[in-house]
């Protein structure tokens, strides 16, 4: 395969056409076909894992992977709370929340973007704002995953530099201590990018998701000292510094290189914060 080849098939039953079948995984509850669109929305609820892939023999160089993935957080269909993330080797992001990515009443249209009548249990819950009044609509099961992956809603993406011919692709999720996560994926697209310098572009969309990660937690995550502090765990002031000082850094990068290290002390820094957050929970 060459530079820019969608190279997704190597994945075994990459498109989840047979359940969970292929990969390696605790993390999976459940799959729904979208025939109407050819994609498969998996999700899992309420608990804990991985679902990953190792591919084995592959080029050296850089490679991307897209895939609509969100998270809800102790089923708060309005809550900012990160847990879940997608990744690619050791680089990683945060999924959204459901609440960051959800569809505005004015534009939401039923199978398309959104999903008001699919499987009772699993439509999409309601958003409102400080009045009661509904203003939209979050992402919330299986089809709700598949329809917003068809539409192009909560897309991430990741990218990494393999140098030993192994790639793993994964979501992981491991949770609250609160409880009751919604994690959904899908439509994963897996490509090779050749160089570092062939992968100049997604390695700026790769740096927007993160900023963008990076700027919630820094602006709109509120924490819970009360009786709510296993939902919403602080994290350490250090880490904030962290995240503002990698936020500049990334803004200023102009080099593949240097967007590239930026990609990698971004993923550390979000799995320090979970650590963090988990530490904060275990100690009050």
């Amino acid at each position: 395969y060459d530079a820019g080849a969608n190279i997704t098939k190597l994945l075994k039953n990459g498109d989840f056409k047979d359940g969970f079948n292929g990969w390696e995984n605790s993390l999976g509850t459940g799959t729904y076909y979208y025939e109407s669109v050819d994609i498969v929305g998996c999700e899992n609820w309420d608990g804990t894992g991985q679902i990953y892939q190792t591919l084995e023999g592959l080029k050296d160089g850089m490679y991307f992977v897209t895939m609509a993935a969100a998270y809800r957080p102790s089923n708060d269909p309005m809550s900012y709370a990160y847990n879940a993330y997608i990744y690619l080797n050791d680089n990683c992001v945060y999924m959204p929340s459901c609440y960051e990515t959800y569809m505005p009443v004015e534009e939401a249209v039923d199978g398309v973007n959104c999903n008001l009548s699919i499987a009772a249990a699993d439509v999409d819950q309601k958003v409102t704002d400080e009045n009661g009044e509904t203003i939209g609509y979050a992402i919330h099961g299986t089809p709700s995953i598949a329809i917003a992956a068809a539409a192009g809603r909560s897309i991430c993406h990741m990218i990494t530099n393999v140098t030993d011919g192994k790639l793993t692709v994964g979501v992981n999720d491991p949770g609250s201590k609160y409880g009751s996560d919604w994690t959904g994926w899908a439509n994963i697209q897996l490509v090779y990018l050749g160089s570092m310098e062939d992968a100049d572009a997604q390695l700026s969309t790769v740096l927007e998701d993160q900023i963008a990660r990076a700027n919630t937690l820094l602006n709109k995550y509120q924490f819970e000292s009360g009786e709510l502090y296993t939902k919403l765990p602080n994290f350490s002031q250090a880490l904030r510094d962290q995240l503002t000082a990698e936020i500049a850094e990334a803004e200023a990068a102009t080099t593949p290189e240097g967007k590239y290290a930026v990609v990698e002390k971004f993923s550390q820094t979000f799995k320090d914060i979970y650590t963090c957050k988990r530490n904060y929970v275990d100690t009050m």
